[in-house]
């Protein structure tokens, strides 16, 4: 039975404002400050799009309407990891700390709190 498919706008990637499309070695080397404020303050918004606070805001938002169950999202990198850190009660300032490769798949449970799932 194939399920009900929608795009969801809280599973958009964190808004990297002027930012969008460039690599983060350009950035270092155009942009050094302003890239190591970013990568160390979730408040940080210098690029011109949103913070990474107000990302995991977001995510927590929608994450905390869900009913319990089984959920599948296709998403972005950016968007796993602040889905993790909301559901491991984690800071906004460990964002940057969580490498999430493309096409990487991430299993959260939903059962009065979040647990995430991890295969052997």
């Amino acid at each position: 039975m194939l399920g009900v498919y929608h795009v969801c706008q809280a599973l958009r990637e964190v808004d990297p404002g002027r930012w969008r499309g460039q690599a983060l070695s350009q950035l270092a080397r155009t942009e050094p400050e302003a890239l190591a404020r970013w990568l160390s303050d979730p408040a940080f918004k210098g690029h011109g799009g949103k913070s990474v606070i107000e990302s995991v805001a977001r995510l927590a938002g929608w994450m905390n309407a869900l009913e319990p169950g089984t959920y599948s999202a296709v998403t972005h990198p950016g968007v796993i990891r602040a889905a993790l850190l909301h559901a491991l009660g984690a800071e906004a300032q460990r964002f940057n700390r969580l490498d999430i490769a493309p096409l990487s798949c991430v299993r959260l449970s939903r059962r009065g709190h979040w647990k995430l799932l991890l295969a052997g």
